[in-house]
């Protein structure tokens, strides 16, 4: 069970592992509207994992952004005894915002409440300030490591440099920050409620950052927030189209 556990020295929660493929599909069979998602999500008119709205692909040909057909029909994949329990993927921004608010959480984002703005260049390093981002504070243990265990990498103690999404929580050495609160880094990706918020672009062409790598990445790709040059590796993606190896967690 996704129950939240409490980020020491903070005021809020996070959960201790990423959305689960049942848990999300639990979201689905209440057959939530997508009605009142408020201007940032006005586009968004589906919440089934791999769908790309019209207004998304109008936003992405505006912006000279590409997507593929490749998170098509992804859920109906995972729906198998052995998948259940794995990370969720192939959900935009809006999909993991909402699934939040019926959870009764909100998507992790700014400390204190509310979608943490990450423009460049006048907010860049908002996501890795540990006194206002609520997701790296939890990830760095307010600021001290690189990576959830530790200040050094460790290859294996995440589901790093493998093959596929695993079960959340299998690899009982990834967790750190809260105690119980694992694969902050590796496994899938993590949006977000960390956004830019440029003039004049289109909603679904805005930015959400996305945090902690996947099982697919090395060293500088799955740490806390900055490699290890101390360059920000945060990644930016357009917040409507979904990715195979991206999910969420929620915080509260």
């Amino acid at each position: 069970m996704n129950t939240p556990v409490m980020v020491p020295g903070e005021s809020y929660l996070i959960d201790p592992h990423e959305v689960t493929v049942s848990e999300y599909a639990a979201f689905l069979a209440t057959n939530p509207t997508t009605a009142g998602q408020g201007s940032r999500c006005s586009w968004n008119d589906s919440f089934e994992p791999g769908w790309i709205s019209q207004g998304a692909k109008d936003a992405a040909d505006a912006e000279g952004n590409s997507f593929d057909d490749s998170c098509r029909g992804w859920l109906e994949n995972q729906q198998t005894a052995l998948r259940g329990n794995r990370a969720v993927a192939c959900v935009d921004y809006c999909d993991a915002v909402a699934y939040c608010r019926w959870a009764g959480k909100h998507l992790c984002g700014k400390i204190g409440g509310g979608t943490l703005d990450v423009t460049s260049p006048d907010h860049s390093n908002a996501a890795t300030d540990a006194m206002q981002s609520e997701w790296y504070s939890a990830c760095s243990s307010g600021g001290m490591n690189l990576y959830p265990y530790g200040p050094t990498y460790m290859k294996g103690v995440c589901n790093d440099k493998g093959n596929d999404i695993e079960v959340a929580g299998t690899f009982a050495g990834c967790t750190g920050g809260p105690p119980g609160a694992f694969d902050l880094s590796g496994n899938v990706s993590e949006w977000t409620d960390e956004c830019t918020s440029y003039g004049g672009r289109a909603a679904a062409g805005q930015n959400c950052l996305q945090r902690g790598g996947a099982f697919w990445g090395e060293a500088d790709d799955l740490t806390c927030g900055k490699d290890s040059k101390g360059m920000t590796n945060n990644r930016e993606s357009m917040l409507s189209i979904p990715g195979t190896t991206t999910g969420f967690r929620c915080c509260m």
